[in-house]
């Protein structure tokens, strides 16, 4: 029996007689190789900030009856893999062209969710002059993801139009692998405007029979007076 061991992906290592020596024993060869110390299934979670992860296991081993000629693997421990399934698999072929393969598969999820960079501050923002409303400009926010972003919303953009209160603006993201995130800051729009009185000329046509105090008397005023009047709460012609 001949052993052979797989290291580094491809380099082999081979014990025994030479091929010939071999192929002159054992033939007529029908015998496919075995492979043994198969790695059971491996499964990571991505490297924080990247959209994979190194894995590692230990080399299986190979043997056959004859002579084995390879043994090698699509992957060697070390490498990196993307987030996802990766089928490793180990083939082993005698002198004879026997072949013998088996496979572990390497499975890395990204559960890293996307973030905002350059997120605004509260704004705090007065009304336009004349205006119950404020136009309000912000830069960013940015999404930012290890695999990548799929799509982002917003509640609001830059330059819309706020009336006066206080408005939550939220930001919403997705990344390739569908994972979310999210972010809000908010805009306070105040009105500091004072209002402004608007004065009037008014006209007033008094009746000739109207006594002369009741001409220079308020016309709330005399209402008054006229009420009380009624009550007997006027002494000597003025209101009491």
């Amino acid at each position: 029996m001949r052993v052979f061991i797989a290291s580094a992906g491809l380099s082999l290592l081979f014990l025994g007689l030479t091929s010939s020596v071999l192929r002159a024993q054992c033939s007529p060869d029908t015998e496919n190789p075995v492979i043994t110390d198969m790695p059971d299934n491996i499964a990571l979670s991505a490297d924080a900030g990247d959209c994979g992860a190194t894995a590692t296991w230990a080399v299986p081993n190979a043997t056959d009856n004859c002579a084995l000629m390879s043994f090698v693997g699509t992957a060697a421990p070390g490498d990196f893999f993307g987030v996802g399934n990766t089928l490793v698999t180990y083939s082993a072929m005698d002198a004879s062209g026997n072949l013998s393969a088996s496979s572990f598969l390497v499975s890395v999820t990204d559960d890293e969710n996307p973030t905002f960079n350059n997120v605004p501050g509260n704004i705090t923002q007065s009304v336009d002059a004349g205006s119950c409303n404020a136009v309000v400009v912000w830069s960013g926010p940015n999404a930012v993801d290890n695999c990548g972003i799929s799509s982002t919303s917003s509640s609001h953009s830059s330059g819309d139009t706020f009336s006066v209160g206080t408005t939550v603006v939220t930001f919403n993201t997705t990344d390739v692998n569908g994972r979310t995130g999210s972010v809000s800051f908010s805009i306070q729009v105040t009105d500091d405007e004072d209002p402004t009185a608007i004065a009037q000329d008014l006209t007033v046509q008094l009746d000739d029979n109207e006594p002369v105090i009741d001409r220079l008397v308020p016309r709330s005023a005399l209402l008054w007076r006229k009420l009380r009047q009624r009550r007997g709460a006027v002494r000597d012609g003025f209101l009491a």
